[in-house]
Formats: C-alpha cells, sequence, structure tokens
C-alpha cells in the first residue's frame, strides 16, 4: 500500500466522524458508560454509549448528559440490531433528541435500519464479520463497517472468521472505510490492521484495563492476569459464537456443550440474565459470565484511557512513519 494511500485513508476516516485519531471504543455493554466514552473523545478517538448494558431510555438519556458534560468532541451510540423493534426506536429517539448523530449498530441484521437511520441524519456505522454482510450493508447505506474478527469478546460472527483473514477481505468488497476490531490491544495491532487495509482501529477489552472503565476491579485485575490461553467459545452447538472469560462456571458450560447438553438459553435460566452485569459491575467471577477479547493476553496493567490512546499511536507511528496516525 502507498504512503499516501494509508494517509488518505486514516485521513477520511476522522473527516466523517469529526475525531482526531482513528481509535474508536467498542460498544462493551454496561461498562460502555459516560466516563469511559468521553475519556476517549477528548483523547482525540470516538467513544461509544453501549445500549446493550443500559436498563431504561432513560437511562441512556442520562448516559448521553453525563457525556456532554465531560467533552464536547463527538461520541456515538451503539445499538444492538437484535433488540425488540420498538425498543429500538426508543434508543434510536433517545440518541436523536439528546444530539448524538453518530450510531452503531451490530448484533444482528442492521439491512432494513440502516436507510430510515440515514434519512434521520445519523452516521452510520455498521459492523461485519464477513464481506457478504459488508457488501450489504454499504448497499443498505452505511457510512463506515467495522470488520470484527472471532478474536473480539461477546458474540462473534458465526463463521469464526480471524481478524487477520477477515478485514483484507472486507477492504476489497466495499469502498467504504473499514474499522478493524477483534484482538488489538496495542500499537503492533493499530498497524498491522492498517497494513491490512483498515482506516482505523476499534478496541473494547483494552479500555476495560482502564482508570476511567466503570468495571469492578477484580475484573480489571483478572484482565490483566490473563494469558492468551484464558478465553475460549462458547456456544457453538446453539449456532452462537460467544467468546467467553475461562472461569470456574465458563468451564462448567464448556464441558456441558462438549458433552452434547449445552443450551444457551437454559444456561440464561440458571444464571439469570444479569449474569453479564454481576460479572462486569458486581466483580463476580466465580459464579458469573464476563466476554473478553482473545487479546487479553496482552494487556498488562490498568492506564488512563488517554495514555492507552497515546501508547497506541506511538508504537504504531514507530513501525509505520507513513501511517498518518
Amino acid at each position: 500500500m502507498a504512503a499516501a494511500s494509508m494517509k488518505e485513508k486514516t485521513k477520511k476516516l476522522c473527516e466523517v466522524l469529526g475525531i482526531e485519531h482513528p481509535v474508536i471504543l467498542g460498544g462493551m455493554a454496561y461498562l460502555g458508560r459516560h466516563a469511559l466514552a468521553a475519556a476517549v473523545s477528548e483523547a482525540g478517538g470516538l467513544g461509544q454509549l453501549a445500549c446493550a448494558g443500559t436498563r431504561s431510555v432513560e437511562e441512556l438519556r442520562e448516559e448521553i448528559r453525563l457525556t456532554k458534560t465531560l467533552t464536547g468532541k463527538p461520541f456515538a451510540v451503539n445499538i444492538p440490531a437484535s433488540v425488540k423493534p420498538e425498543r429500538f426506536q426508543e434508543q434510536v429517539r433517545a440518541a436523536f433528541e439528546e444530539g448524538v448523530r453518530i450510531l452503531t449498530i451490530g448484533g444482528g441484521n442492521p439491512l432494513k435500519l440502516i436507510p430510515p437511520l440515514k434519512a434521520q441524519g445519523f452516521t452510520v456505522i455498521s459492523v461485519a464479520g464477513c464481506a457478504k454482510h459488508a457488501r450489504k450493508a454499504q448497499e443498505a447505506g452505511a457510512d463506515l463497517i467495522v470488520a470484527e474478527g472471532v478474536e473480539a469478546g461477546g458474540h462473534n460472527n458465526l463463521d469464526e472468521i480471524t481478524t487477520m483473514v477477515l478485514v483484507p477481505q472486507i477492504v476489497d468488497a466495499v469502498s467504504l472505510p473499514v474499522i478493524a476490531a477483534g484482538g488489538i490491544a496495542d500499537g503492533r495491532g493499530m498497524a498491522a490492521a492498517l497494513c491490512l487495509g483498515a482506516c482505523g482501529v476499534q478496541i473494547g477489552t483494552r479500555f476495560i484495563a482502564s482508570a476511567e472503565c466503570a468495571a469492578h476491579d477484580n475484573l480489571k485485575q483478572a484482565i490483566i492476569s490473563a494469558t492468551e490461553q484464558d478465553t475460549f467459545i462458547l456456544g457453538r452447538e446453539d449456532h452462537l459464537v460467544m467468546r467467553a472469560l475461562r472461569t470456574p462456571v465458563s468451564e462448567k458450560y464448556l464441558a456441558l456443550e462438549r458433552n452434547g447438553s449445552f443450551h444457551f438459553k437454559d444456561m440464561i435460566q440458571e444464571l439469570g440474565r444479569d449474569v453479564y452485569y454481576r460479572a462486569s459491575m458486581q466483580g463476580d467471577l466465580e459464579n458469573a459470565l464476563f466476554y473478553p477479547g482473545q487479546d487479553v493476553g496482552a494487556i498488562r496493567e490498568v492506564l488512563p484511557a488517554a495514555e492507552i490512546i497515546e501508547s497506541l499511536l506511538r508504537d504504531c507511528r514507530e513501525l509505520l512513519p507513513q501511517s498518518g496516525v
């Protein structure tokens, strides 16, 4: 890739989003709250608030308002496409009325959702796990594509396509700016993503171990203590692909799955629907589940979000002086 082309790509992404650096905060459900979102935006990236972790539309409104007290820079709202239509529309309305104009849509089929969002004036970021879905999102009117490999935490693409394989194929499949996600925790990963043709990176797990993240300290310590072997996929037999942290309870369900007796609905019924909240916000890693990315093994300390971004950019520039980041 020509140096000018790489610079032009990162510049275009930043111009579309109104940001300084091509670094986007992942959604992260309960952990995608105002303090972290604002810190990422203030540092020049794009912060995101996660609807998956808000308990009500009013809580989303309050999170948006609190974020605005901490930053005047752009930030996004991340809404799962899988929620009930009326719930989706309530969340969109709240974001619009509170002045947010960037939405990320993932976790389901976004194709029918994108055109009306564009008609309302939103910049739409669509998450894709294969080139086919990226092309369809582009045809529907999306502005940006997040190419999310199976290394990412939480729900993942059913085909389990890795970031290394996925990013260049989506870059070749669409004319939109492509953001790489999944397993990226440092400047080396960012440089690799840019070399694969991405315009920037979306990062979730690394920001869990940040000073501004609302995660319980038990979870932050688990993240920085983990190795690359401490996550695995659950849910294949139920046509789900969920990357989970290795804990006593997740190992239990992995064993059940290997014995052919795992069902996601049964697991949620047994553990409770607040299972992710208990792990992320209450620090219960013995009896609850958490879903970080495979890059946990590269995370070794809790830092302010601004320092994480500064380190990403510094290391990326050293490896790729021509990147323009």
